[in-house]
């Protein structure tokens, strides 16, 4: 009987995650926290999150128009954002994702100084969104769905 029952409970857990997934596109491992934290939360005591694994849900605000290599979500489409950065061809977020719901999750980390390359991402995101001075913290992204 508790064989019958544990199957029953594994079923129905898998079931659930299936249908979670069926209503968006995974990137990446998708997303595993089962609690996200608002972006005005992460900005307002980074020092709180630095070397955890967070996960966000919100507004991708922006999206990496060269390889899909990062998305910017924010709490709204006009709030402060948060980039989710991938090692380029890792993963590859669609070009025309802006303005579409998304949760995502990876490590939350300060951006490197002095790298030309990071910098190149950081005036891209200044681009593609209202920000007015380049971004501090940025989450490593293990992956993402987007809905």
């Amino acid at each position: 009987m508790k064989r019958v029952l544990l199957m029953a409970c594994v079923a129905c857990l898998a079931a659930t995650s299936a249908a979670a997934e069926e209503k968006g596109t995974k990137y990446g491992a998708g997303v595993s926290q089962q609690t996200s934290v608002k972006v005005a939360d992460l900005l307002a005591a980074p020092d709180t999150y630095l070397g955890r694994t967070v996960r966000v849900d919100g507004v991708v605000q922006a999206v990496c128009q060269t390889m899909g290599c990062w998305i910017q979500l924010g709490d709204d489409e006009k709030g402060a954002g948060i980039q989710f950065k991938v090692d380029d061809g890792v993963i590859v977020f669609p070009k025309d994702g802006k303005g579409r719901m998304a949760s995502a999750e990876g490590t939350f980390e300060k951006i490197p100084t002095g790298d030309a390359h990071e910098a190149e991402h950081a005036k891209e995101t200044m681009k593609e969104t209202s920000a007015t001075e380049a971004p501090k913290y940025r989450i490593k992204a293990t992956g993402a769905v987007i809905y």
